[in-house]
């Protein structure tokens, strides 16, 4: 079971994890409006990844996405 989320995660979008990671460390002493700016800017930094298109392009086809993490 582990190793099966290991490899999930793994395989997964992990640019976008980390960036998740970054800012949930970071919330904890960023004001809020800040934090908001900070996830807003994050994103549109994901959006421009290949990972990115490889998801929505997945989502819309209805398969698996085959992330690369760039």
């Amino acid at each position: 079971e582990e190793l099966t989320l290991a490899n999930r995660l793994a395989n997964g979008a992990t640019a976008a994890y980390a960036n998740a990671k970054r800012l949930l460390n970071e919330s904890f002493e960023t004001p809020m409006r800040q934090q908001m700016d900070n996830e807003i800017a994050r994103f549109a930094d994901c959006t421009k990844t290949a990972d990115f298109k490889e998801g929505v392009t997945a989502f819309v086809e209805k398969r698996s996405a085959k992330f690369t993490g760039k």
